[in-house]
């Protein structure tokens, strides 16, 4: 990224008029290169103070709680050793370790690499390989996938429980039920692993030094994608990348989260997608906590009963969804008899958002999918439709902000109005690059900054 400080205009685009009409701001400014997410979400810790910053299964994180285990997590791995840049990989759920984790890597200056707990053991050495992982948090019910590997592929491995960070006594409880009752957690021997509390009380929030050398241009997160079409490749997310999609985001779809500043309530992010996929960690968890929401976690959204529950229990504002959950729900009677009055926003993103689907959720919750458009690539929002508008689209709508579009032949040259192309990006959430693959990066970036869609699949 260049120029992080300057206004970032692209008013020769026809779209900028749609955005005047809707009274949606289309510049955006970044903050000073020096800044990373870390400032964003020490401003934010601060802010909402007191507020609850996630719930998964009626077990709750405050922001306060957030910010003192995620600065333990970080003085835990500076203590290893661990330098800046340093990747660190995240496998797990939706459940409360998670962004404890992910908070605790980016806070300690470290790279964060997003990791499927489905992964088989093949996949799984492929990531850590290619990334140069060097500890790996991982929720014990998938320890043996890492076991299975055969050798040592990272110098240091931190193992959670499910209920490790509820009380004693729920934590004892569903740990027994995971283990003992559904039989989740098959046998593992990692003879040389870390317990997640043990790495979490090793030391106090005191002990974290903040890192004074981070800034929009270091990468935050190694983002992997690709893999259904070849070898799956790290997309470099960084600081920047990351900063400028959820200023996009807000700017772009603030307006549902405005109501609620200065009320007691907050509103509530329906998590039910998996945060180690982007669409989820952006506009879920990173949005989420960049607006003092609600996180409500659901770590298996595949569990119908346990979603409706919880869906229930924390009648959320925001639900971002892919078409096949919007369907199940919709098609789901126990959903249907739901209260869906707190319901502002659904966003569908992922996959295309069929319109029947759309028409039955709308007739259930009386809100219209504004669906939007990314890639892993792209932080991953790119387009979207505006919220508001009365009426599904059925199309990806108009690129973000300070954000530009356009339709290039395999030439790289822009095709005429309706004619047939490639959908090409280009923005400040656009990624740095791909990791170790200088040749990969160089077939889908073009010469003048837009990223290829098509080639990157």
């Amino acid at each position: 990224m260049e120029n992080h400080s300057n206004l970032i205009r692209r008013n020769d685009k026809v779209w900028v008029k749609t955005y005047e009409k809707l009274g949606i701001q289309y510049d955006i400014d970044m903050p000073a290169a020096n800044t990373s997410l870390i400032d964003i979400f020490e401003q934010n810790f601060t802010k909402h103070a007191g507020k609850t910053a996630f719930v998964c299964m009626d077990a709750k994180l405050s922001y306060e709680d957030l910010d003192r285990y995620s600065k333990q997590i970080a003085a835990y791995l500076q203590s290893l050793g661990l330098k800046k840049g340093d990747k660190v990989g995240v496998m797990m759920p939706n459940i409360l370790q998670l962004p404890v984790a992910v908070l605790g890597v980016l806070r300690a200056g470290m790279t964060l690499v997003n990791v499927n707990p489905l992964y088989t053991s093949k996949e799984l050495e492929h990531q850590l390989t290619d990334s140069d992982t060097k500890a790996l948090f991982i929720l014990e019910n998938f320890a043996k996938t890492y076991e299975d590997i055969g050798k040592d592929l990272v110098d240091h491995v931190i193992v959670t429980s499910m209920g490790d960070l509820m009380s004693p006594l729920k934590g004892f409880i569903v740990n027994m039920v995971v283990r003992h009752v559904k039989k989740l957690v098959p046998d593992y021997n990692l003879k040389t692993s870390t317990n997640f509390k043990t790495a979490l009380n090793r030391f106090s929030a005191k002990n974290y030094k903040r890192p004074d050398n981070i800034c929009l241009d270091d990468i935050a997160v190694l983002q992997y994608t690709g893999g259904t079409t070849g070898v799956a490749k790290g997309a470099m997310l960084t600081h920047g990348n990351l900063v400028a999609n959820l200023i996009q985001c807000d700017t772009y779809l603030g307006d549902a989260f405005d109501k609620f500043e200065g009320m007691d309530e907050q509103p509530v992010i329906m998590t039910a997608l998996p945060l180690y996929h982007i669409f989820s960690f952006t506009v879920c968890g990173m949005f989420g906590l960049y607006r003092g929401c609600i996180g409500l976690l659901v770590p298996n959204p595949r569990d119908g009963a346990s979603l409706i529950k919880a869906y229930k229990d924390y009648p959320p504002a925001f639900f971002p969804a892919v078409n096949t959950l919007f369907n199940a729900l919709a098609n789901s009677d126990p959903f249907k008899a739901l209260d869906h009055s707190k319901l502002e926003m659904s966003m569908g993103g992922g996959m295309a958002v069929l319109k029947d689907t759309a028409d039955k959720w709308q007739k259930i919750t009386g809100n219209v999918i504004v669906q939007g458009y990314g890639l892993s690539e792209t932080s991953p929002v790119a387009s979207a439709n505006p919220e508001g508008t009365g009426e599904f689209s059925g199309n990806i709508g108009l690129p973000m902000p300070a954000t530009d579009m356009a339709i290039l032949d395999e030439e790289g040259n822009e095709v005429a109005l309706g004619e047939r192309g490639e959908i090409c990006v280009r923005g400040p959430q656009v990624m740095k690059g791909y990791w170790k693959r200088d040749d990969a990066t160089a077939e889908v970036m073009t010469s003048d900054g837009y990223f290829r869609t098509v080639i990157s699949a």
